[in-house]
């Protein structure tokens, strides 16, 4: 079986901006309804930098 991966990887724009504006008000005070984005270690990622998860 042979894999081709694409050129292209990584996060849509909107998960991008998403992301970045949670990093930015990550003050152990913010929290997201729901995971902002369905990965797991993205979420413990923002989780340790202070952006909980209701």
């Amino acid at each position: 079986m042979e894999v081709i991966l694409s050129e292209c990887l990584g996060f849509c724009y909107g998960v991008k901006r998403a992301i970045k504006i949670a990093e930015e008000h990550a003050d152990g005070k913010s929290c997201t309804l729901g995971p902002i984005i369905h990965n797991p270690q993205m979420v413990e990622r923002l989780k340790s930098k202070g952006v909980g998860t209701v």
